[in-house]
């Protein structure tokens, strides 16, 4: 046989039949379903918070006999600077989770910005919101 009827052949037996089709259409939906759909480890990443804040929250409700929670000691920050002050107290959550970030003067330009981040579950929430 010459080179090309043996090409021919390969490509009749192998790459044009009804397996490797099916094979093509299932390796393009998974291509498709992991550029375009939102992974499913960002999927499971938010139950998982989820799931966390609601066995989180239920702790610090109050004691089965009625008593309040224990009283801990709270964080709180405070910053003065210039034309801006902030204040920030923890509330009900294990540790402080608010952020904050002032910006005076931007690049000479008489502009300010500020930035107040309530905490609502903690830095992994901030980090899958970015993206």
């Amino acid at each position: 046989m010459t080179l090309v009827a043996t090409t021919s052949r390969f490509f009749r037996l192998y790459i044009l039949s009804p397996e490797a089709f099916i094979v093509f259409i299932v390796l393009l939906v998974l291509y498709n379903s992991l550029t375009h759909v939102k992974p499913i480890w960002q999927v499971v990443q938010k139950a998982k918070v989820k799931l966390q804040l609601k066995w989180r929250g239920q702790k610090n409700v109050a004691n089965i006999d009625g008593e309040p929670p224990d009283d801990k000691p709270k964080a709180s920050w405070q910053l003065r600077r210039e034309n801006v002050a902030i204040y920030a107290i923890q509330g009900r959550r294990p540790h402080m989770e608010d952020r904050f970030n002032v910006v005076n003067d931007f690049e000479h330009t008489n502009t300010s910005i500020y930035g107040i981040f309530d905490g609502h579950g903690g830095e992994v929430i901030f980090v899958l919101n970015l993206f």
